[in-house]
C-alpha cells in the first residue's frame, strides 16, 4: 500500500495485519503454561515469555528514534 491509496484501505489493512500479528499470544501463553509443571513454574515461565516478548518495544524505541 501506499500514500495514494485510500484511508479505507489501510485502515481495513491495519486491522487484519493486526489480527494477524496478536493471534498468536493467547496460543503462546497457553502453550508455554501447559509446559511447565507446578504453579511457581508456570507463572515464572508465563512471565519470561511476556518479559522476551516486549523486548521488541524497548529495542524498537532505540533504532526508531524521533530524529529520524
Amino acid at each position: 500500500m501506499t500514500r495514494e491509496s485510500s484511508v479505507t484501505a489501510r485502515y481495513i489493512s491495519l486491522v487484519i495485519c493486526a489480527c494477524g500479528v496478536f493471534g498468536y499470544v493467547p496460543t503462546l501463553l497457553s502453550w508455554s503454561s501447559s509446559n511447565f509443571g507446578g504453579h511457581t513454574k508456570k507463572a515464572v515461565g508465563i512471565a519470561f515469555v511476556i518479559s522476551v516478548g516486549q523486548c521488541g518495544s524497548v529495542i524498537g524505541g532505540q533504532i526508531y528514534r524521533q530524529d529520524d
